[in-house]
């Protein structure tokens, strides 16, 4: 399964592979270890004067010129680009009643789009115009773009372009940062993604900015991005950002991989006039939503055949070995679910009536969990809900839920309610889906996402602290209006209390919101083996902050299943936060199991930093386990795949095998 993440740049869509909503397998048995303690973060010392804050306001006339350039491996001709120039002006909101606002207009506008960049956006000549209109920008109070809002009726690729812009200049520093500080990291969101961005004062009133993330799929997607800005600051305002973002997504297959870079060069040129911005009203704007943009690209419109002749499509192409062709029926089916919302009751009735093949079946539940629209979603809840709904296939559409990135009220109501089931496994994957629901809720909108947020910790606190937690009919949380209680009887057994605290710490974890931050690190205390995986690989989307618990489990912990979970974390946030505590595993830790997974991990980061081959090539010279050194071996030269582990301790392994140890 697969989560379609759009990289919306201008209205310019590409999709991306990038799994983060569910947790990854751990491949090998349990043992029962003694209790991990990984410390508390280190408190700053108190002083008896407190530094100031490091400010950095987005304040003035500012000269832009935003490029973007985007390659995929089907395309054919020149690439598509996009170049933008122009003086945007942006400054604080003068009214009370809008805190944290500001207003912004771009004027001087030059725009120049090749052929394929018009032909994927709905910008025209006259739509070009909609970059002049004044939008707004609403920040946190340490400088984090929250949202952008626009006019009613504004080009979606305007409104996309423009948020681009505010994004990418955005300078956040936390409040701890003081003026002593030379460098922080801080969590950011482009209009696709949160990452967690490092800052390292280089010399006064300089700053560089970078981050990476790198993410896969186990069916073969994979994605990465990194990018470095330089930015100069003068008396708390920024003077001027130099920014470079490159990404890359790749699938299985060749045809699946594209790319995208752009470039962003801003220089302060004079103050504004407030009172030309000071007019603008958030409320009466509206929100820019990157998954509308996506549904008003232009992508191909639906073939108009019924759900029943897609489907039989679907089968064919399968029976074909075409998978590519398979994903275009099911393109076919969403594009028809949304141009015709009464579809989606013959899709439940099909699935409701079984006996399709695995592919079919599969086509069926990804375009209606991919078509996200009101009616979708009503027929998907009724799934979920339905007490007729057959065990395994309840647990594929569970699993597609997690992709659904504007769930519905009556969406999260079913998970909510599910998840609070006495079912192991059906309350188990509905957590998991809840917590990726939340995320794509606070994606949207952070005031929604943060009352749910507040509802699912309600949940989570009292079993992960050791209080009973509230059962399906207590009241309270996300779901509590949810549809009639699934019988316990369609999965089987009643949740242990270790595994209704392995479930909450997975929903936790994949909400992605530094608000589970606290409970995920409680629950790597916990004596049970499988709660402290749960915590260790639920770190992955907490940035930054999760570095020093990775470092504690790493250490500390007896157990080399949390150790690895560990280290699936840290391949998540990506080298620049972690290839140090990967390399102390690589090269001290005693277990081969937990090398053998560091290996892979600074592996994983090689495909798109070929650098840290190095690490791996340092690693094999001074490995002593043949059977470790082999498998560095193995990742380090693609399409090796020796296997000495399974001939260590039969005669001479070296002469077996023919290779040196």
């Amino acid at each position: 399964m697969k989560k379609h993440l759009w990289l919306t740049v201008g209205g310019v869509a590409v999709a991306a592979g990038a799994v983060w909503t569910l947790v990854s397998k751990s491949p090998s048995p349990e043992v029962d270890p003694a209790e991990s303690t990984p410390s508390a973060p280190l408190a700053s010392p108190r002083t008896a004067t407190v530094p100031a804050r490091r400010v950095a306001r987005l304040d003035g006339r500012y000269a832009v010129r935003y490029a973007l350039t985007l390659a995929t491996a089907d395309s054919t001709g020149p690439a598509t680009t996009v170049d933008l120039r122009g003086a945007l002006s942006i400054a604080p909101a003068a009214s009370t009643t809008a805190p944290g606002w500001a207003g912004a207009r771009l004027d001087d506008i030059e725009l120049e789009l090749s052929p394929g960049a018009r032909a994927a956006t709905d910008f025209s000549p006259a739509t070009d115009l909609d970059l002049g209109v004044t939008w707004a920008v609403r920040f946190d109070d340490e400088g984090r773009v929250l949202e952008t809002r626009f006019p009613v009726g504004t080009s979606v690729s305007a409104q996309g372009l423009l948020s681009s812009l505010a994004r990418g200049m955005q300078v956040v520093v936390p409040h701890a940062v003081s003026v002593v500080d030379t460098r922080w990291a801080a969590p950011e969101r482009d209009v696709n993604m949160g990452y967690d961005a490092s800052y390292v004062i280089v010399e006064p009133e300089r700053v560089e900015k970078s981050w990476s993330v790198v993410r896969d799929e186990g069916s073969g997607q994979h994605h990465d991005a990194v990018g470095r800005a330089e930015i100069r600051l003068q008396s708390g305002q920024v003077a001027s950002l130099t920014l470079s973002h490159h990404a890359a997504t790749a699938g299985a297959s060749p045809e699946a991989r594209s790319e995208f870079s752009t470039t962003l060069d801003a220089e302060r040129v004079a103050d504004v006039d407030r009172a030309e911005l000071a007019g603008f009203d958030p409320a009466s704007l509206a929100a820019f939503d990157p998954s509308v943009a996506v549904g008003r690209s232009r992508a191909p419109a639906a073939s108009g055949r019924d759900v029943a002749a897609i489907a039989q499509g679907a089968g064919e192409a399968a029976g074909r070995r075409d998978p590519s062709g398979r994903r275009a029926q099911r393109d076919d089916l969403t594009r028809t679910l949304r141009a015709r919302p009464g579809a989606a009751s013959e899709v439940a009735t099909m699935l409701r009536q079984g006996g399709h093949s695995e592919p079919v079946e599969r086509t069926l539940i990804e375009a209606l969990a991919g078509a996200g629209n009101p009616a979708a979603q009503r027929e998907l809840s009724g799934l979920l809900t339905d007490r007729a709904t057959a065990a395994p296939l309840r647990g594929r559409l569970l699993a597609a839920s997690a992709f659904v990135t504007r769930p519905s009220e009556e969406l999260l109501a079913a998970l909510g309610h599910l998840a609070r089931g006495t079912d192991a496994k059906l309350a188990s994957m509905a957590s998991m889906s809840l917590g990726a629901a939340v995320a794509h809720t606070a994606a949207r909108s952070p005031e929604r996402g943060l009352t749910l947020m507040n509802e699912l910790i309600g949940l989570a606190e009292p079993t992960i602290v050791g209080r009973p937690a509230p059962g399906p009919e207590a009241g309270g949380g996300p779901g509590t209006a949810a549809a009639p209680t699934v019988a316990s009887s369609d999965f089987g057994a009643a949740p242990s209390a270790t595994s209704d605290r392995v479930r909450w710490v997975h929903a936790l974890g994949n909400t992605g919101m530094r608000e589970a931050f606290p409970l995920i690190s409680a629950a790597l205390h916990d004596p049970k083996e499988r709660v402290r995986i749960a915590a260790a690989r639920a770190l992955r989307f907490q940035g930054a902050p999760a570095k020093e618990l990775i470092a504690m489990a790493l250490m500390k912990d007896d157990s080399i299943h949390v150790r690895e979970a560990a280290l699936d974390a840290a391949r998540w946030l990506g080298p620049e936060l972690t290839l140090d505590l990967v390399q102390k595993a690589l090269d001290h830790d005693v277990s081969d199991y937990v090398r053998i997974n560091a290996g892979f991990t600074v592996a994983a980061w090689a495909a798109t930093a070929p650098g840290l081959r190095k690490v791996l090539a340092d690693a094999v010279a001074q490995e002593w386990s043949l059977k470790v050194k082999e498998t560095l071996r193995n990742y380090l030269t693609p399409g090796r795949v020796a296997a000495p582990y399974r001939l260590v301790g039969v005669g001479d392994p070296a002469a077996v095998l023919g290779v040196k140890p």
